[in-house]
């Protein structure tokens, strides 16, 4: 996955959007905040949820990112 240090200092800040639900985004806010969920719980289902489509995301947008570097090259 690519670091930090890979992008532009301006492109930091640029909105990415990514399609959740808003309890899909509050469960992402409370696990980065360090709360946990009791396993099958309503809580812990839509974090699952929002942690799958976080990850096919990442590797989507990866996968295009490589996809246009090795068409400028």
């Amino acid at each position: 996955m690519a670091g930090y240090f890979e992008y532009e200092k301006e492109d930091l800040d640029l909105q990415v959007p990514v399609l959740f639900s808003l309890r899909e985004l509050r469960a992402i806010e409370l696990l980065l905040g360090g709360d946990t969920f009791e396993a099958g719980s309503d809580w812990a289902v839509v974090a699952e949820r929002a942690q799958d489509k976080l990850s096919e995301e990442i590797i989507i947008r990866r996968l295009e990112a490589e996809k246009n570097l090795k068409s400028t090259e």
